[in-house]
């Protein structure tokens, strides 16, 4: 969600603003639409570069009195970047993000498109690491973990401390918070006007035995409701409130984006990543704590949807949202409830989506477009926009494209679809955004390198992961909840492999939708899923009676045999490989269980629920031991 510094003095409109202009901006993003399909939509030829976008939160360490808080220093690590940056050797980027903070590191150039430049991001990631190390001061460090566990929590969380003032919109957050770069403010800004209230997500508190039950957020503020301009949202019972944008925004993610041959692949790609987005937030879950609170939730993902949500009270109530069960898929940040691509593997019935903007629909039909991307992007442009630069309300040229991508820059789907940039020698692209950082950069390489693997493995064996969008939001909800890598099932599809099994296993039954297994598809475990079953040598669980499912790590396996990759390579990327088995099978933990694990096992901890300031501390001293190579943890090797 990172802006550019080139962000930093532009002027947007107000929610108001844009409201008054409404129709005049949906009408330039439907006509920009269709020019750049029609502009790029013969491209070809690209190669499968891809990049991946790691967030961090800056940490400031006070090891005489024992606590950690977040070092608002954004501004200042952007300018010692702006001056390291100028060494020709540096091949990185650094851009600001949402929160005083936070920073995000782009690699650059992009890897290549030859296995062996797989060998390259690990020792990437590590050099941004200590690059950003080198912007910041003694006793400061970048922290690559999801959420920092006592952000809004009683006490002081910030360096400096900035929750005296400026309480506008929430009970503990200030405005303060966000970064300089004027972007995420006023997206924040516009969400809440559009919605006319403030956005909330109570996530319920973990109860432990000496937890208070029924348990009271006595973070809550009340004495300074009459000065407010909105009202201030109330807690749910047993649940930790979170009513800021800083929740969302300042959460840290861990992002890959593929460049597509031309846009058929893209629009495969996206609908192929689809199903894997669950499994994979489960994978990298790393969001236990929320305002220095245990919560009974392993993921960010659930949060950021809910503090995203710019719904009316109206639309909240509307048949769709209530009788369809289509909330969660109407929300700006949520998992990608159309399918773009086309043929006979995409059924009607996969796709999850409401009937408004059919107009448009039957517009971009009319322009060629075929059903399935009609549909895509006629969904995109049911939204309103919520950042607008003034000038700009008309194009500047026919040629224009500001507003479509103004819009489609304020959604945040799990699986984003991101045509051409004018101007570029850039192809379609698709970001797959579900993951949450990890605490170290053998972590964050692996699963980047993995995902990398997937998309190849995907164009290789021409796998069919296809399920109905229902049931990836299904997949979802259930990636959340705590320990969901070992107690939960997730739906995939039984049968992957148009022609069978490349390592020799058939598959039971024809690629078909009307199978007694639910249509094609079942609900198995993350082992199954990524190791496969029938007693190969990734998986121990047995066939239960089916026929055996190949896996995902096998699959990424079969591909390399069959591409011949060297020998270094091929050594590094098996420890990758066995990375991600062994986090499926549970021998690994997440970042979530370990944290609770470190948490509960903290001789100061009460078993209240309550993450103290030394508790924070030390968690953050052992992630930063982990981070440097000084300890080993259970999420990443075997103790």
């Amino acid at each position: 969600m990172g802006c550019t510094i080139a962000d930093r003095d532009a002027q947007f409109l107000s929610w108001e603003e844009i409201a008054a202009n409404r129709a005049h901006l949906h009408r330039l993003a439907f006509e920009q639409c269709i020019s750049v399909w029609q502009q790029y939509e013969g491209l070809d030829n690209f190669p499968p570069l891809w990049g991946d976008e790691i967030e961090y939160l800056l940490v400031s360490l006070d090891r005489r009195n024992k606590t950690a808080t977040l070092a608002l220093k954004q501004p200042k690590v952007l300018k010692k970047w702006e001056e390291l940056s100028k060494d020709p050797l540096m091949e990185s980027q650094l851009h600001p993000e949402s929160m005083m903070f936070m920073v995000e590191s782009v690699a650059v150039p992009p890897y290549g498109d030859s296995f062996k430049a797989m060998l390259r991001v690990e020792n990437d990631m590590k050099d941004r690491r200590v690059a950003i190390q080198a912007c910041l001061g003694m006793d400061e460090l970048p922290v690559t973990i999801p959420m920092f566990p006592r952000l809004g929590a009683s006490g002081k969380f910030t360096s400096p401390d900035r929750m005296s003032s400026k309480k506008l919109y929430s009970h503990v957050m200030s405005e303060d918070l966000f970064s300089h770069f004027e972007r995420s403010k006023v997206i924040s800004d516009n969400l809440r006007g559009r919605r006319c209230s403030i956005a909330e997500a109570n996530i319920p508190v973990f109860r432990d035995i000496n937890t208070p039950w029924p348990w009271k957020d006595d973070s809550v503020d009340w004495g300074h409701i009459e000065k407010l301009p909105f009202l201030l949202p109330t807690p749910a019972p047993n649940c930790v409130l979170l009513d800021h944008f800083a929740w969302s925004g300042g959460a840290c993610g861990l992002q890959t984006t593929f460049q597509a041959k031309n846009l058929g692949e893209a629009r495969l790609l996206h609908d192929q990543l689809c199903p894997l987005s669950a499994l994979m937030l489960a994978l990298t879950a790393g969001s236990p704590c929320y305002k220095g609170y245990l919560v009974d939730t392993d993921s960010r993902w659930h949060v950021t949807n809910a503090l995203n949500d710019d719904r009316s009270m109206e639309e909240m109530r509307s048949k769709n949202s209530v009788d369809q069960g289509m909330a969660a898929s109407q929300m700006r940040w949520s998992f990608s409830p159309v399918y773009a691509g086309h043929g006979d593997r995409v059924l009607e019935g996969y796709q999850l989506c409401n009937t408004r903007n059919l107009e448009a629909r039957a517009l971009f039909e009319k322009a060629g477009m075929d059903p399935n991307l009609s549909r895509f992007f006629s969904h995109m442009l049911k939204y309103d926009h919520l950042i607008m630069d003034p000038d700009h309300l008309q194009p500047e040229s026919p040629s224009d494209t500001y507003h479509f991508r103004a819009l489609i820059g304020s959604l945040w789907p799990d699986i984003r679809f991101k045509p051409p940039p004018d101007g570029s020698n850039i192809g379609w692209r698709v970001e797959f955004r579900p993951m949450e950082v990890q605490m170290t950069d053998f972590e964050n390489a692996a699963f980047v390198v993995f995902m990398a693997l997937m998309r190849r493995a995907v164009s290789y064996f021409d796998l069919n992961f296809y399920l109905p969008m229902d049931l990836v939001g299904e997949n979802m909800r259930r990636a959340v909840m705590r320990d969901a890598v070992n107690q939960n099932k997730f739906w995939f599809r039984e049968i992957v492999l148009p022609g069978g099994d490349p390592r020799g296993l058939s598959p039971s039954g024809s690629d078909t939708h009307d199978s007694n297994l639910a249509n094609g598809y079942r609900e198995m475990s993350l082992e199954e899923i990524m190791c496969g079953s029938g007693g190969n040598a990734w998986s121990s669980s047995p066939l239960e009676g089916r026929a055996p499912f190949p896996g995902l790590v096998p699959l990424v396996h079969s591909l390399l045999d069959a591409v011949d990759v060297d020998c270094e390579t091929r050594s590094v990327l098996n420890g990758y490989l066995e990375f991600v088995a062994k986090r499926a099978s549970g021998d690994l933990w997440t970042t979530a269980k370990w944290m609770r694990h470190f948490i509960q096992t903290h001789e100061k901890y009460k078993a209240d629920s309550v993450v103290s300031e030394e508790i924070c501390y030390d968690l953050i001293c052992t992630v930063e031991d982990f981070t440097l190579g000084r300890a080993c943890g259970p999420t990443f090797k075997e103790t």
